[in-house]
């Protein structure tokens, strides 16, 4: 028989490993021990012995007093990041550049390439919807009708300014010319004392500012626009158009009183939301609803006076007012001002 076979190996490898665990167990007690010893250990001239009858106790800890401003010559330096806070976008004076329909229908990568080219804006203004009622994104509004043009190139390029950091985006919504929602709710359009429909210079017809209909359209349309990260929608030519051919029932209600009515409802429905109200107005009554105010004017003498005018209801003018202009005058710069991006500014 043979003494070291594989089960007698196997044995020893067992007597073996539980022989080491002990060896281990044995050292980590004798070490527990000497730590638990060394606490009674006295030095003395004599020689080291063991004292089992001191009295241990913690040392008391005394706090640290302030730091003594000698101790540390040097200046503490702040982090400038710790210090940052939100800016209001409200709070910034936009200066920037306007698209229309027309620079969209034409080339969208023209007018991507003339952002490239620009510097110094803040804000870019986009026309998505025409006068004629015609959208320039591919819209999910019930009736709505899309534009002639590259929609899907728009849709790219509203996407891109969007996502832009630091980068105001505006879109820009004729508030109550829309010959394509007439068509389909004839009783929320401005008619005529003649009972016809009223239109413009540019044939196109127009809602009335206190139609439920029409409110809840607008409202539609600012709440699509907030889903697609814009910053504000400017409902521009936010008025009733000055014509005695318009018939309007001042006794029920004046035409200023339903404005200031609209306002005042289109910023109930975007409670919540990301995007802020702008308005196209001069009348103060109906701006205090607005987070900034647009005028379109040529006429550089305008800024002083709209500036004066709306001070009594905007908080900050130089930041609150916008003027959309084509005139290079440096008064404009003012205020807030958006000039356009490319020459053709006129829309469809």
């Amino acid at each position: 028989m043979r003494i070291f076979s594989y089960r007698n190996k196997r044995t020893l490898r067992r007597i073996a490993l539980i022989a080491l665990l002990a060896v281990v167990l044995l050292g980590l007690l004798i070490l527990a021990r000497i730590s638990y010893l060394g606490r009674y250990v006295v030095y003395s001239p004599n020689g080291v012995y063991f004292d089992k009858t001191q009295k241990l106790q913690r040392t008391p800890q005394t706090p640290e007093g302030p730091a003594d401003a000698e101790d540390y010559p040097f200046e503490t330096i702040l982090s400038a990041a710790a210090e940052e806070t939100d800016v209001d976008p409200n709070a910034v004076q936009l200066q920037g550049f306007y698209i229309s329909t027309t620079m969209l229908a034409n080339s969208v990568d023209e007018v991507r390439q003339a952002l490239a080219d620009a510097d110094g804006y803040n804000a870019v203004l986009i026309d998505v919807k025409s006068p004629l009622g015609n959208f320039y994104y591919s819209t999910d509004i019930a009736d709505a009708q899309t534009a002639d043009a590259d929609i899907a190139a728009c849709d790219a390029l509203i996407k891109e300014l969007t996502e832009t950091p630091d980068l105001i985006v505006i879109a820009r919504v004729p508030a109550f010319s829309d010959p394509n929602f007439v068509a389909k709710h004839y009783s929320s359009a401005l008619t005529t004392t003649s009972g016809d429909l009223w239109m413009d210079e540019r044939r196109c017809y127009w809602l009335r500012p206190d139609s439920l209909d029409a409110r809840s359209y607008l409202a539609a349309i600012a709440l699509e626009l907030d889903a697609r990260g814009f910053d504000e929608v400017l409902f521009d030519n936010f008025t009733v158009p000055d014509d005695s051919s318009i018939a309007w029932d001042a006794e029920a209600i004046t035409q200023v009183a339903a404005l200031e009515d609209c306002a005042e409802t289109l910023g109930a429905n975007l409670t919540g939301s990301s995007i802020r109200l702008a308005l196209g107005t001069t009348v103060p009554s109906v701006a205090q609803y607005a987070s900034r105010v647009y005028i379109t004017t040529e006429k550089a003498n305008d800024v002083m006076t709209m500036t004066e005018a709306m001070g009594e209801v905007l908080p900050d003018p130089a930041t609150q007012l916008v003027f959309v202009t084509t005139s290079h005058d440096t008064r404009f710069d003012a205020a807030g001002v958006i000039r356009p991006l490319m020459g053709d500014d006129s829309g469809d």
